[in-house]
Formats: C-alpha cells, structure tokens, sequence
C-alpha cells in the first residue's frame, strides 16, 4: 500500500489535504488522527485514520524528500494541480483508457463506505466535515444491494 493509494482513505477536500502537516498526523495514539486545519469555513475537525492509512504514513515519513518537498508538509505537491499530476497514474488502465473522475470522487467513495460501516448520517457528516446532513446524504450511494439486504425477510 502506498500513500497515493492510502488517498483514498484520507477523506479529505483537496484544498484541505494540500494544507496537511506532520503536526497534524497522530499516529502513535491508541485512536491514530488527522487535524484538518483548514476546513470549510475555516473550521478543524478530528479524523481517524483507517489502518492501511496509519501504515502508509508510518512508512511514508522517513523516507527521504525531493529537494523541492517542504519538509512541514505531509504531501509533495503544493497545487491542484501538482496533485492531479501526482494522483492521474492510479487512475490509469493496462488497455489505455482512464478511470479519473476528479479527486471528489475519493470523498464520494468514502462516504458510501463509511455509511456503509457506520450506518450513520450524523457520524459519517462529523468524519467529512459536512454541517448539513443533506450534504453527506448526497455523498452516499445506497445501492440495490443494502435495500435488497434489507427487504431480505419481509
């Protein structure tokens, strides 16, 4: 697992994952966490970190840098679009094709399986640092299968 692919789990807007520290990571925490400093309307939330997402980071940070990787920052790239330059690769097909649908789509993903998981709109709106419940509504895809599970026995 490497960290672009632990991305995924990082949950965060772009805006915000570019803005990431090494003073904002906690991993060596029983709960391991994230501070999100600059949130929608300038506002910090606490995040736990998936495992794979702990492991990569672990990993990650001594690793040595590019001359041009600001050592205070968790990412190497400064920009979206450094980001997209960084990220398009994990995206690409063997036959040449690709599946990027921009970075929203790592948020969208998360919150299908957070819910998933959680079965909550209040925790999963906490974790995205959504203030409306109807913005995380918009973020999870229910699916035929839940609803099948669910109908299961009626």
């Amino acid at each position: 697992m490497t960290l672009d692919h632990a991305r995924h789990d990082l949950h965060t807007r772009t805006h915000e994952h570019l803005a990431l520290t090494w003073d904002d990571v906690h991993l060596d925490t029983p709960h391991p966490t994230l501070i999100v400093r600059s949130g929608k309307g300038r506002k910090s939330r606490r995040v736990p970190l998936s495992d794979r997402l702990r492991d990569a980071l672990s990993a990650y940070r001594p690793l040595p840098r590019r001359t041009s990787h600001q050592d205070a920052y968790l990412l190497p790239y400064r920009t979206w679009a450094g980001a997209a330059r960084h990220l398009r690769p994990l995206f690409d097909r063997d036959d040449g094709g690709s599946d990027r649908r921009g970075f929203h789509a790592f948020r969208n993903s998360m919150g299908t399986r957070l819910y998933d998981q959680l079965e909550d709109f209040v925790a999963v709106a906490e974790i995205l640092g959504h203030v409306k419940i109807d913005t995380t509504r918009a973020y999870v895809r229910v699916g035929q299968g839940r609803a099948r599970k669910a109908l299961r026995g009626w």
